[in-house]
């Protein structure tokens, strides 16, 4: 995948995360891929979200625990 559609990916994942109603708090997965028109996980997985944590511009409630039912995302907070 080349960086041009990793960038298409994170700025669409941006705009749900960063939608008024979302900004101060977090998100689990699936509703993200819903407000993204996507049913397929790992796809969401591979060109959404480890972009953008590997690029930092996301961060989980539970690091290390990827895999949890539990995990949600918001955008990180920059101080």
């Amino acid at each position: 995948m080349g960086s041009t559609s990793s960038t298409v990916y994170f700025l669409t994942l941006f705009e749900v995360l960063s939608s008024k109603s979302v900004t101060t708090s977090w998100q689990t997965g699936l509703p993200c891929m819903k407000k993204l028109g996507l049913s397929h996980r790992p796809t969401f997985r591979k060109n959404y979200l480890q972009p953008a944590l590997e690029a930092g511009l996301i961060e989980r409630t539970l690091p290390d625990k990827p895999n949890s039912s539990l995990q949600q995302y918001r955008l990180r907070q920059r101080h």
